[in-house]
């Protein structure tokens, strides 16, 4: 529908009938379905990438096409549904599947023309631009937020420019081709470097590169020296590192950037023959080499972390070597350096170390390059690192694994600050030989005890080991040990604060498509969601192993499983239509609107396909309480008087399905006709024995006066509300009730798919003076959370929300709401005291107790 067509649609708005209602509500309806199958296709794209399904490109122009047609469905109806109060929505989503149709045709967006990117800028994806090492480093700063020197990535655009610029092409192909047919007369890498010292820079690129250089220097103006790195296509790339052969220079003057660039790039053909092969291109020219500028970090120590023992991975452990200065010797393995064992399971315990005498180290030199000088003697037998140094390096390691999904070799700095710099990354090559064989596995298994077994959804496959750290929405992610396993009752994204460092994570509630499963996803986490009551079963600081393919809980520490998934060869990850898979899901998965509360969460914030549903979510349910707050949406549509056993005068409108049979219900209709779900328990609630109180209540003269003024006022200001009002449909209910001098709202949507599922809470008013007002409203407050319920309190307001719990879950609370209207009713009378809040609300599930306590089992469809 054009959104001129939905202006006019809007354009007489003096009467509401309930045609046009019923439209509105299908279109919040077709926001929600919309929604999950939105979810549903991230979620399958994002299974795609753990190399145990087969696709082509076809089928990921297909998923794109029904994402883009789900999303811009949601936009429009959000639209119909505000009147056209997100337009601007639109023209994001259009953004994002213009960016999605360029990456299927193969084409890059604006800069794989720039010929300089700062690191700031630069994930993974761009390792066609910047090369695979810068990619890597930028993906280590930007997404995992370690620490790293700050710097530039000069292109492959740049290579390619400053090659044609030089004629260099022909002349290296006349080399080669010119060469005697023994081999023994000619030196053609002497004759390749003397190509590259002579060649010249275009004055474009000279000039970019000098701006670069000029802006970092200014940002560091203490650092006066520089690195420049190796970066080429397919370097430090799973399975082919190439680690060592390219050439990196050390301590560069600003001014010698120019002519260690030209080294790096004349290092591409010295270590490898001409013709071979990095990325699996048929041609040199398919092979570029980007390059790296990076502030120098003037090490007090340095070294190289493996996530993974390669000689003994069964040990499950972090090894560190490290020595005075520079890391050059650690990484070339020219002197001996101290070693550590720190634990995967637990990255604080340091398990073994070694302190080796080093005698000297490699330092910047005072021109430039490096020199080796003497360690002072009283320094030379003692550990070049810390404890917490130790444990740092260690936490960022697995850190960096867990990104990376798959083990990692990290060369890393300790600054003139005593503060650790990840220098690089590049993934660990684990020769077979040493794991080993899986054949007696299941009989392994035997051994441990199973915890729970195949409980809940698995909302992303893998193994995990760690002990248990029960959180909640509010644990400070500095607060939770890094490696370990996060219990929780619900999966909210606001929990993804956390992701980072967490092996893998257990929820009570939650979907599989969940807008926190597809984080976890996307951290690459092994998660189980919906599994009821694991919260309960397991303990804080339990040592367990999850198999998130299988669906167990293992009591107990199991390394083999886990070196059985590291046996595992990750062959799928470099071809192009998993290369293409990460770019459409850079786009599609991310969420960046994780707190609707935040003043963050807008439209302009919506940079993924991801962040469109979360964000239409929220406004449609917004949008349809405003669209029933007010009586007067309904003056045009017939009500019906419902019958109840308690002198209410509700009135109702069917929008749909809301009746059991609603031909043969006259004006007035009994529970016994209502079929809605949250209707029946709602009212079943209310006009439970002894809720509904009907002695008068006794006023004190401030609170006599107090009422005197409200009456004046309220009669005021809520004319429109003339009668208490239920719009209902078979899975929906709004309810506004004036009782007496306060006023409820209640919005709820209840059915089989947990991803719809919410209550609205709303309190506001009362009789007596405000602060006796405002302890109800604490002690509302209070009672909610017990419940839940996520609240905001202001004055006598009061907010209360719940959302994604089942069917059954929140059918049951809206039994306990029916009981709290009307308990919390003359409520304000009796609260003479600040320590009537705790008694009140403690009085409330004394007389009223949960029936449903424990969370019912999720549907495993």
């Amino acid at each position: 529908m054009a959104f001129k067509s939905i202006k006019a649609l809007f354009g007489r708005r003096e009467r509401t009938d309930i045609v046009r209602f019923r439209m509105l509500f299908e279109k919040f309806q077709q926001i929600l379905n919309s929604n999950n199958r939105t979810l549903g296709f991230i979620a399958e794209l994002e299974d795609k990438l753990s190399g145990e399904f087969i696709f082509d490109i076809n089928y990921l122009k297909e998923t794109v096409q029904k994402l883009s047609e789900e999303s811009f469905l949601i936009v429009t109806n959000l639209n119909i549904l505000s009147e056209n109060r997100y337009l601007e929505l639109l023209t994001v989503q259009k953004g994002i599947q213009a960016k999605l149709e360029s990456i299927l045709l193969g084409k890059r967006n604006t800069p794989d023309m720039r010929l300089i990117i700062p690191l700031s800028d630069i994930t993974r994806d761009d390792d066609d631009i910047v090369g695979s090492k810068n990619a890597i480093l930028g993906e280590v700063k930007n997404h995992i937020h370690a620490p790293t020197p700050d710097g530039f990535g000069i292109t492959v655009k740049a290579f390619h420019d400053f090659m044609s610029f030089n004629d260099l092409w022909d002349k290296i192909e006349s080399i080669h081709t010119a060469r005697p047919a023994d081999g023994g007369r000619s030196h053609p890498e002497k004759e390749i470097e003397a190509l590259f010292s002579s060649a010249r820079f275009s004055p474009h690129l000279k000039k970019t590169i000098h701006k670069e250089i000029k802006k970092l220097i200014r940002k560091h103006p203490s650092g006066q020296r520089l690195v420049v790195r190796s970066s080429a296509i397919g370097e430090d790339a799973a399975g082919k590192s190439f680690a060592g052969q390219f050439h990196s220079v050390l301590n560069v003057r600003p001014d010698d950037v120019f002519d260690a660039f030209k080294q790096v790039l004349a290092s591409r053909f010295r270590a490898l023959p001409y013709g071979a092969e990095i990325t699996g291109g048929n041609s040199d020219r398919e092979n570029p080499m980007a390059v790296g500028v990076q502030t120098l970090v003037t090490a007090k120590a340095a070294g190289v972390a493996y996530s993974l023992d390669p000689g003994n991975p069964a040990n499950n452990s972090i090894i560190i070597s490290s020595v005075y200065g520079l890391g050059i010797p650690v990484v070339s393995g020219t002197m001996v350096a101290d070693f550590f064992r720190v634990s995967r399971i637990d990255p604080t315990v340091i398990l073994e170390r070694k302190i080796a005498t080093k005698a000297k180290k490699v330092v910047p030199d005072k021109g430039t390059g490096t020199e080796t000088v003497p360690v002072p003697k009283e320094l030379q037998d003692l550990s070049s690192l810390q404890d917490d140094q130790i444990r740092k390096i260690a936490e960022f390691t697995f850190i960096i694994e867990r990104r990376s999904k798959r083990p990692q070799d990290i060369e890393w700095a300790i600054d003139e600050n005593d503060q650790l710099v990840i220098l690089q990354s590049r993934p660990l090559v684990v020769s077979q030989k040493v794991l080993k064989t899986t054949e007696n596995l299941p009989e392994l298994l035997k051994q441990y005890p199973v915890l729970i077994r195949k409980q809940g959804l698995i909302a992303n496959r893998g193994i995990a080991i760690g002990k248990v750290c029960m959180i909640t929405e509010d644990t400070n992610p500095e607060d939770f040990p890094v490696g370990g396993i996060a219990v929780t009752r619900y999966a909210s994204p606001k929990l993804t604060r956390i992701f980072p460092k967490i092996a893998a994570i257990l929820t009570d509630a939650g979907s599989s498509t969940g807008h926190m499963a597809t984080i976890a996803r996307e951290f690459g986490i092994p998660a189980i969601v919906g599994m009821e009551n694991v919260s309960q079963i397991l303990q804080e600081g339990m040592e367990i192993t999850i198999d998130a393919h299988e669906n167990i809980i293992y009591q107990g520490i199991i390394h083999e499983l886990l070196e059985y998934e590291s046996s595992g060869q990750d062959v799928f990850s470099e071809m192009p239509e998993y290369v293409t898979l990460r770019r459409i899901l850079k786009n599609v998965a991310p969420l960046n609107l994780i707190n609707p509360a935040s003043k963050d969460f807008t439209v302009g914030n919506c940079l993924t396909y991801h962040d469109i549903i979360r964000f239409a979510h929220e406004k449609a349910i917004f949008e349809l309480i405003s669209l029933n707050a007010a009586a007067r949406k309904f003056k045009g549509i017939a009500t019906r008087d419902v019958r109840l056993p308690i002198p209410l005068g509700l009135k109702a409108i069917d929008i749909g399905g809301g009746l059991i049979d609603e031909q043969s219900c006259g004006r007035k209709i009994g529970l016994e006709d209502i079929g809605s779900v949250p209707v029946t328990a709602l009212l079943e609630g209310l006009s439970s024995p002894n809720v509904w109180q009907t002695d008068p209540v006794k006023l004190d003269f401030g609170d006599f006066m107090s009422s005197l003024t409200r009456l004046t006022i309220e009669d005021t200001q809520t004319t429109v509300q003339a009668q208490n009002l239920v719009v209902f449909s078979d899975v929906y209910m709004n309810l506004s009730l004036r009782l007496g001098y306060h006023y409820n709202v209640i919005d709820a949507y209840l059915s089989e798919n947990i991803n719809n599922n919410y209550i609205y809470f709303r309190f506001v008013g009362g009789v007596t003076e405000n602060e006796r007002r405002n302890r109800r409203a604490h002690t509302i407050q209070l009672i909610l959370e017990q419940l839940d319920f996520k609240v905001l309190v202001q004055g006598d307001l009061v907010i209360g929300k719940i959302k994604k719990r089942s069917e059954v879950y929140l059918k049951e609370l809206l039994v306990q709401m029916g009981k709290l209207i009307g308990f919390t009713r003359q409520l304000d009378v009796k609260m003479i005291s600040a320590e009537s809040i705790t008694e009140q609300s403690t009085q409330f599930f004394q007389q009223y107790p949960m029936v449903q306590k424990e969370y019912p089992r999720q549907d495993q469809r």
